[in-house]
């Protein structure tokens, strides 16, 4: 986006907010690796001897972690790739390119904050490559597994998409995930701002190509429980307690890892990661700085 038309999209935004971002655009560049004869964005920055990987949300960018990665890459590496979906990758070939990507940036194992597409996108990570991942955060995500009832209801979005125009598609999506924006946030306006901007690039073949990949994962993937019960690292779960995306799914997560601990935010919907960036980041900071074996009394009384 150039100068003037981010003036413009962000013209509501209080300046301190919009100069953050725009700095941090500035102070990371993007890098970018080739899978498949496609170019995937990344960010990477940071120092210390941990890594963290974010994985974004569905047709995100990976500035979407702007206020975390700031808050922590002086403390921790720091790498966090655009969703797949913004290039044309499918989920396994996202999958099979993460490992290489941090063998590309010389990291041998990392912590995974993970969120909505990005949470399910950790678990298959974590199934597979469990010897690379030190700690997982699942934010605000559900469980991957094959519904009779999903089934069809996917194959009925992926009907619909296909005749709605993409400006109602756009619209739909964000509502979906949104939610009612609380009156408390003092981050709305950016919210807003930010989310018109990146559903721009949203296209009707990257939504149906979602759907569709979706489709194909849940029959596809395979939960290995043993391989989660082997694993060695922690793992907490994030939710909001008004995220009508994923709430409902927060007993099956937890059945599936039940070690975790869970933090839930009182309110921000399936976007207090932006809603309310500081309380998010400080839950983050919390957990990643903590010691191993011992409980962390904030989050655990959250429970």
């Amino acid at each position: 986006m150039n100068p003037s038309t981010f003036e413009m999209a962000y013209a509501d935004v209080s300046s301190e907010q919009r100069e953050r971002l725009k700095a941090f655009r500035v102070d990371h560049p993007a890098k970018f690796l080739d899978v498949d004869g496609k170019r995937w964005r990344y960010i990477a920055c940071g120092c210390g001897e941990k890594t963290l990987l974010f994985l974004a949300g569905a047709f995100l960018p990976a500035d979407m972690w702007f206020y975390p990665i700031t808050e922590l890459e002086k403390s921790f590496r720091i790498l966090a790739p655009d969703t797949n979906m913004l290039v044309g990758l499918s989920a396994r070939q996202a999958l099979d390119a993460l490992p290489r990507l941090m063998d590309t940036e010389g990291v041998q194992k990392t912590s995974v904050i993970g969120l909505s597409a990005g949470g399910g996108m950790a678990q298959m990570l974590l199934q597979e490559y469990p010897e690379r991942i030190d700690d997982l955060v699942l934010s605000h995500t559900g469980v991957i597994e094959s519904q009779p009832e999903t089934e069809t209801q996917l194959r009925r979005l992926i009907w619909l998409v296909r005749l709605m125009p993409i400006a109602l598609v756009r619209r739909v999506i964000l509502k979906k995930t949104g939610g009612t924006l609380p009156v408390s946030s003092k981050w709305r306006q950016f919210h807003d701002a930010f989310f018109r901007e990146s559903s721009a690039a949203i296209s009707k073949d990257m939504v149906v190509s979602f759907l569709q990949n979706a489709l194909q994962l849940r029959r596809e993937y395979r939960y290995e429980p043993e391989t989660i019960t082997r694993w060695q690292g922690r793992t907490i779960i994030l939710n909001s307690r008004d995220d009508l995306a994923t709430m409902g799914s927060l007993d099956k997560l937890k059945q599936r890892f039940p070690g975790a601990l869970v933090h839930l935010f009182e309110e921000g919907g399936h976007h207090t990661f932006m809603l309310y960036p500081e309380a998010y980041t400080a839950a983050l900071k919390e957990f990643l700085n903590s010691v191993r074996g011992i409980e962390i009394q904030a989050l655990t009384e959250a429970r």
